[in-house]
């Protein structure tokens, strides 16, 4: 034995020997990165001598074998990674990667060096890049359609042996980053390589990225994404920014649909040997696409992936759907190795990103899907109420901090691997990580959740829940036992009988602390197109028996279902299903050509077909308009044309909810400005008149233009149909007075130019919801429109009567909606037109019109005229609502307060009358949403404190619940509002986001200034119309911008740098965090107060007046009657007065008093209930009387409310339990404790 032991010993020997020699060879041989030594012949060859261990991990059939790293090169012979690191992430020029690829690819090693070993690696080296021909002959294909184009396929095909040695180191280092540790390289105690994270990325996170993606261009291999998710994975938060920063998952995404591209016109071939390559490289690229996925979601937390995801989710979303379609197919050579589980990951992959990002909630698109999409949503969605709950989020919530990797302190953005050593855990709890002691002790003596407080609920729990060792067990993280673990952990804390309270508590903590440090997650509210042509290409993978029926209604409970809910009233009973056949054109020309063509032709020849007749139809319209007072064709044949003109945001997009890319906008902006032209035209009220009637009139010859004519008839009537309901509501709203029979007439001689009208002005509501107002406004747009002049070809004023003439003629508030959307792009330049013309007063006198409709069909007791009702309602609201949300995201309060003077109080009532409308159970039984109630409370809340209507001599107005409840989150502001500290932040933020000129008293906007308009270089915070405004800044009298700029310079990098600063989904819990980074800074105090004295003066030197409280406009005198009627009889929230704790100036208190001691009450109102008031108030006061003569009624009502309360338990209110008022103690101070002391004084 022992003889033999020593003759393996000393065979082990020459083998480390030999492999020690190898490695010398092949560093000594890169030593020059740019002319190695060596051909890539011998280097490939050399450097698999090298790595024997990970080569036979590469080769291995079994999956699941992991790589021994005892053995591998990574522990033997670190030095070589290092080389290999220094060589692959070298920078170098187009220029300089091509010569080193040549050089790689031309052997010119000498036979005497090649002799021995040399020339075994360099044949060792040929036959395994011969072997890789056909993986690269794979990626040369997708070259082609790459970035460097067939030039550089060209160069590439002629450097094959080259291009085979730095792949396969490429996936050598793959497969051993795969198996590297964490903590140890971020701590930089690892034995084995990578021992530091600067090991992985030798010359920085960026010059990381830009080498990877330049070998990418000379190799678009899948492999890349790899080494980046897997390097990702091990240095983490060191090359996470520098991910979002070159966008890497936009561009898997983007390779992803060339290989889509590829294996769909691949497997239509009747070549057998096409067809199997076509195969191979989908197989090839799904496993790097499941396996980036895989890596990312498993170790990245989910704010990470959010950042990562942002801008292509929905599609990659298509992408998986799209895959999964494919790896099914039919028509693929052979059946797919482990198709059903890539499905399976597929179909999960893809759920997720539509759930994360929210793709259900309008205004998003339904979208066709695999169909196991939809199996795993169900299996997921919705999740059981009780997953929200406090004690299950306090499992999540301690194993999530055991294992994250970032500093626990709240604010903090350090890490591991930020830190390195100093990185260690809470000894006591063992669960919450610093990343030094500056943080632990913050974190300790934190004021809200300190964690001298937390630190022992945590240790408590996890003793309870079974240990350390069960709790942490890396067995129970595996998927199948993970609901055993949870229930287990559960039960225990159930028997140990843990309270609620320390549940919440936790609960309460990691929110704040996760909310203070992660990017910001999917709330719903942005959305990114997917593909153009993604509905195409579901239906032809799943026509005609080749994969399983597409689900049209995917999400039907949710998505589908709201569109469905917002066009209830153009079917009238018929199948919706069927509508949507006969009216999407794009649908009808898909289905046309298919049966047409050959079955194993591209689906690209579609797309042509579809290019050359939008092409077509918008020359047809331009000649046909060209005339704005008598066009050539009747209004039912241009709706067609210009249906097939604009395919995306044509009008069946339009009707059902489809908001996707402006491609029209982009292919054809000749088109838009000859609809704009038709629009803006000035016309006195009988020529429009005449042009409607004109339009209704067809004396088409249907034979002219090849038949063209007639199929645009054809396209017209189908969506004509879908008007004639939408119509006949619409024209309830306008003032013409008409009834019966004459009403009848009027819709049917104007019924086919108002058809056309209502869709062009709802198809460039779509073209331009999404435009860029600041590429737009520089005349730097690379779509229609161009210049903000585009949008008003005739002048600001000539539009605003334009667009108010077309509203008397059709009376459908989409025109609202599109003067919104031109106003965001337009501002400035449109504003002073909208206030002159009282825009507003016709927008809010709309909705009294469709008030008093609404309540006449209610009281009826027909359930008939309920459902026409809630009909008109649905079609009302969603173009009503876009002209509030544009001037609450866009529009200066100065500006908003000009546009609303005179009509705000009618305003306010209006929005509250809306929200019990929409609340109304006689409405909602007929599929009137609840969605538009949060931004009704909002606007009206918003306007309610813009012109300060709680003060005196506004009367108290009764509103809806839900405006107080939504006044009573922001005011009265908190004290610390008006602080230097704060009014600077929102001095910035302001100042960022602003389009005017930030000289004082300069009135130019970025919209009349045009590329003029810059911001400042330093400081990135102010903006200028020009030169003059920037020097007159700079040298300022009283505040000098040359003083200012450095100490907005100095404020931004410290809040956090401009991406956290400026971030523009922040809120308030952004402001505070900014605050928070400030106060820990160390910065003067006498810094910000300069600053808020000078964001005061810039301001108010080129602000309009705002509101002061001292005008009041009258509202509606019915108001009153109208909320007591829908608020009678249990059908809806009784309205709120809020009066008692408001803050008040001491004069206002003393109105108060004089009001309340006046009685000018009518007995009679309220059915009586009035005068009975009356007679129990009269009865209190005399006993009040005889106890205090000349005290106020006030007086009475707190001491009856010092009786009701000086017996309340005081343990049951804090804890939130009693079971009478007061439920709480906020009870008692609703608007705060300084705010109730200051209210009893006065």
């Amino acid at each position: 034995m022992s003889r033999r032991t020593a003759g393996l010993n000393a065979a082990t020997g020459r083998g480390q020997a030999a492999v020690a020699q190898t490695v010398e060879f092949f560093i000594s041989s890169i030593r020059d990165p740019h002319n190695p030594r060596h051909c890539g012949g011998c280097l490939l060859g050399a450097f698999v001598a090298c790595t024997p261990a990970e080569h036979m991990d590469m080769a291995s059939t079994n999956p699941s074998a992991k790589l021994k790293r005892s053995n591998s090169s990574v522990a033997t012979h670190p030095e070589l990674w290092d080389a290999v690191m220094k060589f692959l992430m070298l920078k170098r020029t187009d220029k300089q990667l091509e010569r080193l690829l040549v050089r790689l690819s031309t052997c010119a090693c000498s036979t005497e060096q090649n002799a021995g070993p040399g020339r075994r690696y360099c044949e060792d080296g040929k036959k395994l890049a011969n072997a890789m021909k056909s993986k690269l002959g794979i990626v040369d294909e997708l070259l082609v359609n790459h970035s460097g184009g067939p030039e550089r396929s060209l160069i590439c095909q002629q450097t094959y042996l080259g291009r085979a040695f730095i792949l396969y180191v490429f996936l050598m280092f793959n497969i051993v980053v795969a198996e590297s540790k964490i903590t140890s390289p971020a701590k930089g105690d690892s034995r084995v390589w990578p021992r530091c994270a600067t090991d992985l990325i030798p010359y920085g996170a960026d010059s990381f990225m830009e080498t990877i993606l330049h070998w990418r261009s000379f190799l678009p291999d899948a492999t890349f994404f790899l080494s980046i998710a897997y390097v990702m994975r091990v240095v983490q938060s060191l090359l996470i920014p520098s991910v979002i920063k070159y966008n890497i998952f936009c561009l898997l995404v983007e390779d992803s649909r060339r290989v889509a591209d590829m294996v769909m016109a691949g497997i239509l071939s009747d070549n057998d040997e096409t067809r199997t390559r076509e195969c191979e490289r989908f197989q090839h690229f799904v496993y790097q696409f499941v396996k980036f996925f895989e890596i990312l979601m498993s170790n990245m937390s989910q704010d990470v992936q959010a950042a990562i995801w942002r801008g292509s989710e929905t599609k990659a979303m298509q992408i998986c759907s799209m895959f999964a379609y494919l790896a099914q197919d039919p028509l693929m050579p052979h059946p797919q190795e482990g198709a059903s589980s890539k499905c399976r990951h597929l179909a999960a992959y893809g759920q997720h990103l539509f759930r994360f990002f929210h793709m259900h909630l309008p205004p998003r698109p339904s979208m066709a899907v695999h169909p196991l999409v939809e199996s795993c949503d169900i299996r997921c969605f919705p999740p059981p109420a009780s997953i929200r709950s406090p004690k299950e989020a306090s499992v999540f919530v301690i194993t999530n901090f055991r294992e994250e990797n970032r500093c626990s302190a709240q604010g903090c953005l350090n890490t591991l691997q930020s830190v390195g050593k100093d990185f260690q855990r809470c000894g006591p709890c063992a669960i919450v990580s610093y990343c030094g002691r500056e943080c632990q002790v913050k974190a300790w003596k934190d004021e809200q959740f300190p964690h001298k407080r937390i630190c022992p609920i945590l240790r408590s729990l996890v003793e309870l829940g079974g240990g350390h060792a069960f709790f942490f067990s890396k067995q129970n993280k595996i998927k199948d036992t993970m609901p055993v673990y949870k229930l287990t952990i559960l039960q225990r804390w159930d028997s140990a009988g843990v309270s609620e309270e320390q549940y919440s508590l936790v609960d309460d903590w990691s929110r704040l602390v996760w909310g203070s440090r992660q990017y910001p997650m999917p709330d719903g509210t942005e959305w990114t197109p997917g593909f153009k042509d993604y509905d195409d290409i579901i239906a032809q993978l799943s026509a005609q028996g080749r994969g399983p029926k597409l689900n049209s209604n995917f999400f039907s409970t949710i998505s589908f279902a709201s569109c469905c809910r917002a066009i209830t009233h153009l079917t009238r009973g018929r199948s919706l299903a069927g509508l949507h056949r006969t009216t999407t054109w794009s649908s009808s020309l898909q289905m046309a050509c298919r049966s047409t063509r050959n079955e194993k032709s591209s689906f690209r020849q579609v797309e042509k077909v579809k290019a050359k007749a939008a092409e077509q139809a918008v020359g047809f319209f331009i000649s046909a308009t060209r005339d704005p007072h008598n066009p050539r064709y009747c209004g039912i044949c241009l709706l067609g044309a210009f249906g097939m003109a604009t395919p995306v945001e044509g009008p069946a997009q339009c009707f059902f909810g489809d908001t996707k890319a402006q491609a029209s906008t982009i292919a054809h902006p000749e088109l838009w400005k000859a609809v704009m032209m038709f629009l803006a035209h000035e016309r006195t009220d009988a020529a429009m008149n005449r042009l409607l009637v004109r339009l209704s009139v067809c004396k088409c010859r249907v034979d002219q233009q090849g038949g063209q004519v007639k199929e645009y008839h054809e396209a017209g009537k189908r969506y004509g149909d879908i008007f004639l309901a939408r119509m006949a509501y619409m024209d309830e709203l306008s003032i013409s007075g008409l009834g019966g029979e004459a009403r009848t007439r009027r819709l049917a001689s104007i019924f086919g130019g108002s058809a056309l009208v209502f869709t062009l002005f709802v198809t460039l509501s779509s073209a331009i919801e999404r435009s860029s107002v600041k590429s737009i406004a520089k005349g730097t747009s690379k779509s229609w429109p161009f210049y903000p002049t585009d949008l008003i070809p005739n002048g600001p004023d000539s539009l605003v009567q334009t667009l108010l003439q077309w509203y008397r003629c059709i009376s459908d508030p989409v025109i609202f909606a599109t003067t919104g959307f031109i106003l965001r792009i337009c501002q400035e330049i449109l504003s002073p037109s909208l206030i002159k013309s009282k825009f507003w007063s016709t927008f809010v006198e709309a909705a009294r019109r469709l008030v008093d409709l609404t309540m006449i069909d209610l009281s009826a007791a027909d359930d008939d005229a309920h459902s026409y009702a809630a009909q008109r309602f649905t079609c009302f609201i969603p173009h009503w609502m876009p002209l509030f949300n544009i001037l609450y995201e866009f529009i200066a309060p100065d500006i908003e307060a000009e546009f609303w003077r005179g009509c705000e109080t009618k305003a306010v009532q209006i929005c509250s009358i809306l929200l019990y409308l929409s609340s109304d159970p006689r409405l909602r039984l007929h599929g009137v949403d609840s969605w538009v109630d949060e931004h009704l409370a909002v606007h009206a809340q918003r306007l309610f404190r813009l012109f300060q209507m709680h003060l005196y001599p506004h009367p108290d107005m009764p509103v809806h619940p839900k405006i107080e409840e939504e006044d009573s989150k922001d005011f009265p502001p908190p004290i610390s509002l008006e602080t230097p500290r704060h009014i600077s932040a929102a001095a910035i933020l302001h100042f960022r986001l602003d389009t005017r000129c930030s000289a004082r008293g300069c009135l130019n906007t970025m919209q009349n200034s045009g590329r003029n308009f810059q911001r400042c270089a330093r400081c990135t915070v102010v903006a200028y119309c020009g030169r003059s405004c920037q020097v007159k800044a700079w040298k300022d009298e009283q505040y000098p911008h040359k003083r200012i700029c450095p100490l907005f310079t100095t404020l931004v990098e410290v809040g956090g740098g401009p991406q956290e600063v400026f971030r523009v989904q922040g809120g308030r819990d952004h402001l505070e965090s900014i605050l928070h980074r400030w106060n820990a800074s160390g910065v003067e105090e006498e810094e910000f107060q300069l600053l808020a004295d000078c964001s005061k003066s810039v301001m108010g030197a080129k602000w309009c007046p705002l509101p002061d409280g001292t005008e009041w406009t009258t509202g509606y005198e019915d108001y009153n009657e109208i909320i007591s009627q829908l608020s009678a009889e249990g059908r809806g929230p009784q309205p709120v007065i809020a009066f008692l704790t408001h803050k008040r100036t001491d004069k206002q208190m003393k109105r108060l008093q004089v009001r309340l001691s006046t009685c000018s009450c009518r007995m009679n109102q309220k059915c009586g209930h009035v005068n009975q008031y009356h007679e129990a108030g009269e009865q209190h006061g005399e006993v009040f009387i005889s106890r205090m003569r000349r005290m106020d009624e006030l007086t009475f009502v707190f001491g009856t409310s010092t009786k009701a309360i000086e017996k309340h338990g005081l343990k049951s209110t804090a804890k939130g339990i009693s079971k009478s008022w007061p439920f709480s103690t906020t009870d008692l101070m609703p608007n705060g404790a300084d705010n109730l002391v200051q209210t009893m004084l006065q």
